[in-house]
């Protein structure tokens, strides 16, 4: 059911630019849901994220285009080295179905973009 991914966790996306030699770097933090039964809930959290970043990425206005931003992403995981969560952001392999559906109705699908990201 739809209300299994209402959940109440946040996270934060901001970009830093060095003064001097004008690079970006984004830096994403979050707080996943804690249930280990709910892996779906949080491999879901972790790819709206992602979409979330790379579009906060593409956003950012191109005043200095000789730097490509990186993405620092931490947080609250509540997930350990053998689930869905880390497996996606440390290989950029989403190895279950591709489309995540969303409450909202709007289909999270593991493309280019995102496997730019996480690796």
């Amino acid at each position: 059911s739809d209300a299994k991914y209402m959940r109440d966790n946040v996270a934060v996306v901001c970009a830093l630019r060095h003064r001097r030699t004008g690079a970006v770097v984004v830096v994403a933090s979050c707080h996943l849901y804690w249930n280990p039964g709910f892996e779906d809930v949080k491999l879901h959290q972790t790819m709206y994220l992602l979409h979330s970043v790379v579009n906060f990425t593409r956003s950012l206005p191109d005043s200095d285009s000789r730097f490509s931003p990186s993405v620092i992403l931490a947080g609250d995981l509540n997930s350990t080295p053998d689930s869905h969560v880390y497996k996606l952001l440390t290989t950029g392999i989403l190895e279950r179905e591709p489309v995540v559906r969303c409450p909202n109705e709007v289909r999270l699908l593991f493309d280019e973009q995102l496997a730019k990201v996480c690796r």
